[in-house]
């Protein structure tokens, strides 16, 4: 993650209490928009995440680079499995 986002923002500037939550989040915050997806659909869960008044800059990055983060939870056996899918 490190990698990817050499530098991420405070919370007062959209990201999380601290540099390791804010790693977390932008993983926590990916699950919850790909959950969101497959109940609402794609273009009402990024209305949902847009909408929020928390974590402004990471919900943009889960937004922004969707695939690569969706490839990190994949690559470590992270993301939740859907039968209905």
């Amino acid at each position: 993650m490190r990698e990817i986002y050499p530098r991420v923002p405070h919370s007062r500037d959209g990201g999380a209490a601290d540099e390791d939550s804010t790693y977390l989040h932008l993983l926590v915050n990916w699950l919850e928009f790909d959950a969101l997806s497959q109940l609402l659909g794609i273009d009402k869960a990024r209305e949902v995440v847009q909408g929020k008044d928390v974590y402004e800059w990471i919900y943009g990055e889960v937004i922004k680079d969707n695939q690569e983060l969706e490839s990190i939870v994949n690559r470590h056996g992270l993301k939740i499995a859907n039968e209905h899918r």
